[in-house]
């Protein structure tokens, strides 16, 4: 299981998404899946164009760079004031890591 932590991008209009990287289990990890709750309760997208888990940067830095106009238009739908969720695990040749069984830790961003 990867443990999220969702921070505001100091100042900037995003939120930053930062893991730590779990135990490989015997084989590198290969990728990360990091999903976002959008305003439809218990319905999680990836925002695959500004968090590729399988990007080489995204993988190396332990961290994304999400928009909030992004985390505001479809499949997010996020508003003004509401809470970001995300969810996330690390894949590699054995499988993916248990599906997150809690949401992110840390503090609770709001849209801007």
């Amino acid at each position: 299981m990867v443990m999220l932590t969702i921070t505001d991008n100091a100042g900037l209009p995003s939120v930053r998404i930062t893991w730590a990287a779990p135990s490989e289990n015997g084989s590198p990890i290969s990728a990360y899946e990091v999903k976002i709750l959008s305003s439809t309760p218990d319905t999680y997208f990836e925002s695959l164009g500004e968090c590729d888990g399988s990007d080489s940067a995204v993988m190396t830095n332990l961290f994304c760079d999400v928009a909030m106009s992004t985390l505001a238009a479809a499949p997010f739908g996020l508003s003004r004031g509401d809470a970001i969720v995300a969810i996330g695990r690390a894949g590699n040749l054995v499988g993916w890591s248990p599906l997150y069984s809690e949401p992110n830790t840390g503090v609770e961003v709001t849209v801007q």
